[in-house]
């Protein structure tokens, strides 16, 4: 049995090319005892792989030159020498770019099926919907509002004109752009915009 994988072949600049990837094709090996093999279904391609392909310092290691790229995946357990994982069985892991994965069923999440469709846990029931939900009730702690406007008014943002204002000020006075926009008792305010980088100071440089 042939496993397709895409590895990364070198670190890009700006957007990733073709020639980021290299195809690979190899035999699937037999599995050990306590491991898994798992036919993937689906591959999600999240706005984070673009930073793992930086060899720079982040919450996470960088992806190796001629590692397969890293990404999570969902999929079917097509052999198991594993007790805890039945052939059959739906997983979601990180398997990366490829067809197949083997692991030892360390970190690996069963999903069911009936509860939603495999996409679904990529998503809304994967590692960005974790993200999302953690992030406001853990970490952002969000609370229950305690003030209400008494006097408000409905407004339409025209979003393709306040675009078109901020790049023009970007460029001809960054230093004093303000917008009014209604706060939380529904009174205009006005808020001035700077522009700052979040950017690594190395790829700031260089970008």
């Amino acid at each position: 049995m042939q496993n397709r994988q895409f590895r990364l072949a070198k670190r890009p600049f700006g957007l990733p090319t073709r020639d980021t990837w290299e195809q690979t094709t190899e035999e699937v090996r037999e599995i050990l005892e306590g491991e898994i093999l798992v036919k993937i279904n689906y591959i999600s391609l999240d706005p984070a792989m673009r930073g793992w392909m930086n060899d720079a310092k982040s919450y996470i290691a960088p992806v190796g030159i001629g590692e397969v790229m890293r990404a999570d995946t969902v999929g079917e357990v097509i052999a198991s020498k594993n007790p805890h994982f039945a052939v059959g069985e739906y997983v979601n892991y990180a398997f990366g770019t490829q067809e197949y994965g083997i692991c030892n069923g360390k970190g690996v999440r069963k999903i069911d099926v009936n509860l939603a469709e495999l996409p679904i846990y990529l998503g809304a029931l994967g590692m960005a919907g974790m993200t999302a939900y953690f992030g406001i009730l853990n970490v952002g702690k969000a609370a229950t509002r305690t003030n209400f406007p008494t006097n408000f008014k409905l407004f339409d943002a025209n979003l393709s004109e306040m675009q078109a204002y901020l790049n023009s000020s970007l460029r001809t006075n960054p230093s004093s752009i303000v917008l009014s926009l209604p706060n939380a008792e529904g009174a205009i305010e006005e808020f001035e915009i700077k522009e700052a980088s979040n950017f690594d100071p190395q790829l700031q440089s260089t970008f």
